[in-house]
């Protein structure tokens, strides 16, 4: 089929890199994107962008950092690949609409951890309720669930 909306999720600055995307859309239109990103200065971090059905054809949100890389990740696997991006995924809980995102972000000692994060609109916000703090950043609101890996 034809594309019904188009987005790019991009730093125009060239600072970061976004890649392994996952996406869902819930009952009434709204979308979320999940995907990691970083930059020669940032780990490989957790990232969501999203859009209400009502906001501007083909607009996305900024990115935004739900859970920030905390070490570098080389880890070859005897491929000479550095292998990374198995672990995206975002769903849509049909319960009530809210969207449910896993990211994987680098630690310490070449490993990696997946951070899921529950993500939902309220008004023209992404916004997200955590059982520590909640952040916000660029008109999105996020913040954490879970962690295992």
């Amino acid at each position: 089929g034809a594309d019904i909306q188009r987005s790019t999720i991009r730093d125009e600055t060239g600072t970061f890199a976004y890649y392994y995307p996952s996406i869902a859309v819930n009952s009434v239109g709204d979308v979320v994107v999940g995907y990691s990103g970083s930059s020669a200065a940032t780990f490989v971090s957790c990232f969501v962008s999203g859009r209400k059905v009502n906001d501007t054809q083909s607009d996305i949100s900024d990115p935004f950092v739900y859970k920030a890389g905390t070490g570098s990740y080389q880890h070859l696997h005897g491929s000479g690949r550095n292998r990374w991006g198995d672990y995206s995924g975002t769903t849509c809980d049909p319960d009530d609409d809210t969207f449910w995102t896993v990211q994987t972000f680098a630690r310490s000692g070449d490993l990696w951890r997946l951070r899921a994060a529950q993500v939902e609109y309220t008004g023209s916000l992404i916004s997200n309720y955590c059982v520590t703090s909640l952040t916000t950043f660029g008109g999105i609101e996020a913040a954490l669930h879970g962690e295992a890996g």
